[in-house]
């Protein structure tokens, strides 16, 4: 929750010479050696000893008495001399950091006599610039130079004693005590720091340190050897920091006899390398030494180079493909859901309709699903065409029956007699015409919401029934049952005609020429050769059934 304060605007809030320390609301830098201020924007000045100087420094504030730590960068060429004393009130004990025989070392006495902690084999006194830390942590002390780790760090604990309290008012930077012993610092130090404290170099007073006596301190880091030294054409000075070389112009290299040196013209004259700098190995040879993210013999090759500048800190890189991954999973759980849906709804194959079941809506385009797409004129396995064949409705013989158990079923006989216009004629009615007049008369007006139909006489019970198995078998039908299902609606139609017209949708499964059926007109039927009371039972219906009225007045005028 604290990294958001350690960026800002995308950019580390200490830029690339700090190392943040998120807080609640604000954040505090830990600049690198050299650097200071509130976002280490500052660069700590340099300051020179002159070898025969001193800074003596009161604090107002104590050092931990079982933890010290100190850092300071330092820059020399003499072999031995004092960096820093720290003492305690007596002076018998200390803490020493020096430079001996040009090793770094820490002379120290914590109460239980006088041990010292030496890094070997890496000197500092070569006119580079060394960032020195000594951490001590009880009896335990730490060297470090330019990072540690390595020949650069070194660590021990030879004593028993654990703390040592040192006295704020005897601190002595770049000498010891007394300052008249000869081991004054002579190089040049810069950014001194106490317990993580900053302490000043420039003799003034800050919060909470303050400068006893100063000696021998100027500002700056320079270098005047080549002025104080000469050399003889072709050569030419080279300060080297304090100390100074007669070096050869550029693409020249140094030969030596028995009369003296003398400078030899060389391939690097001629600036062979694109990048870096030439080394004459001889006068025909050469070698370039590439900088950084360059190869090749002429450093003509450019490498890619990490840099670790990324504005964005880890945990909000982290919470970014946290965020990216909860999107992908919901993207995908969408895509699976929908798929599942489409599935689950098309899972039953072809959808068949009841013939029973009245409520259902024509879903013929879904009829069939299919596992493969874009089947050819060849392809005949990819589906059934016979099931595109099937009617959807059931077929006249299936409706005849049906119809016929719902009246029965919803519609028991009533005592009232029905009034006919015309009475069924003989030659239609056959052996069971007697028994069908009965059954016709004892039930209810003839309903036109389904198709109509007609009780079977009693003779005719068995050969009915077995005609209904069959019809429920299979939808498809001979043309005598069409032939006589018609008969049946124009016999309804001549019987009842106080009955409003059957408008239900009649579905025929037999169409165009060569039916069997006959004609359909009702106009030509029998029932209209008995009378004329047919037509005169019209009048009853209203004025909407005047021109059906007319058309049998002319119907019966054409017979005479």
């Amino acid at each position: 929750m604290t990294d958001s304060s350690c960026v800002n605007m995308g950019f580390p809030s200490c830029g690339t010479r700090g190392r943040c320390h998120g807080e609640w609301g604000s954040f505090s830098c830990q600049c690198i050696p050299g650097y200071s201020g509130h976002q280490c924007e500052k660069e700590v000045p340099e300051y020179s000893f002159d070898g025969r100087s001193h800074v003596h420094f009161q604090l107002a504030f104590t050092l931990p008495a079982r933890h010290t730590q100190v850092q300071v960068l330092v820059r020399t060429r003499k072999h031995s001399s004092s960096i820093l004393t720290l003492l305690s009130k007596e002076q018998n004990e200390y803490i020493k950091l020096e430079i001996y025989q040009g090793l770094l070392t820490v002379f120290y006495n914590l109460g239980d006599g006088d041990f010292n902690l030496t890094m070997p084999s890496y000197r500092v006194d070569n006119g580079e610039w060394h960032d020195v830390h000594l951490d001590r942590h009880d009896n335990e002390l730490t060297l470090r130079v330019d990072g540690g780790g390595g020949r650069r760090e070194v660590t021990g604990s030879p004593g028993r004693s654990r703390e040592i309290v040192i006295d704020p008012a005897l601190v002595m930077l770049g000498n010891s005590f007394p300052p008249g012993h000869n081991k004054s610092f002579q190089g040049c130090m810069r950014d001194l720091r106490l317990s993580g404290r900053f302490i000043p170099l420039d003799g003034q007073p800050r919060e909470g340190v303050s400068v006893v006596s100063s000696q021998g301190v100027s500002l700056g880091c320079s270098s005047d050897s080549c002025r104080k030294n000469q050399c003889s054409p072709p050569f030419t000075c080279v300060d080297l920091w304090r100390i100074h070389e007669c070096r050869c112009p550029p693409g020249h290299m140094v030969k030596a006899n028995s009369t003296g040196k003398f400078c030899v013209y060389t391939v690097c004259a001629s600036r062979p390398c694109h990048r870096g700098t030439c080394v004459a190995q001889s006068p025909s040879k050469f070698t370039c030494h590439c900088p950084e993210g360059y190869r090749g013999r002429h450093c003509e090759v450019t490498l890619a180079i990490y840099r670790d500048d990324v504005g964005l800190s880890f945990s909000s890189l982290f919470a970014i493909c946290i965020c990216f991954m909860a999107l992908l999973v919901l993207l995908l759980g969408i895509f699976l859901y929908t798929r599942w849906r489409s599935y689950k709804g098309m899972k039953e194959g072809v959808y068949h309709v009841s013939a029973h079941h009245d409520g259902w809506e024509d879903i013929r385009e879904n009829v069939l699903n299919y596992d493969e797409e874009g089947g050819g004129e060849e392809d005949q396995n990819a589906y059934d065409m016979a099931e595109l064949q099937k009617s959807l409705q059931p077929s006249p013989a299936q409706s005849v029956h049906y119809s016929r158990s719902r009246a029965i079923h919803h519609h028991p006989p009533s005592q009232q007699q029905q009034h006919f216009c015309q009475p069924e004629p003989p030659s239609r009615a056959g052996t069971g015409t007697t028994a069908s007049s009965s059954i016709s008369s004892s039930t209810t007006t003839v309903r036109r919401d389904v198709p109509p139909s007609r009780l079977p006489a009693q003779g005719q019970t068995a050969n009915t029934s077995r005609a209904a198995q069959l019809a429920r078998k299979s939808l498809s039908f001979s043309s005598q049952d069409l032939a006589r299902y018609l008969c049946e609606i124009i016999r309804d139609a001549d019987q009842h005609p106080e009955t409003a017209p059957f408008d239900s949708l009649q579905v025929f499964s037999t169409e165009g020429g060569g039916s069997l059926a006959g004609s359909l007109s009702s106009f030509s039927s029998a029932g209209l050769e008995e009378g004329t009371a047919g037509h005169e039972c019209l009048k009853e219906w209203g004025p909407r059934f005047e021109k059906l009225k007319a058309l049998y007045e002319r119907a019966e005028g054409s017979d005479l």
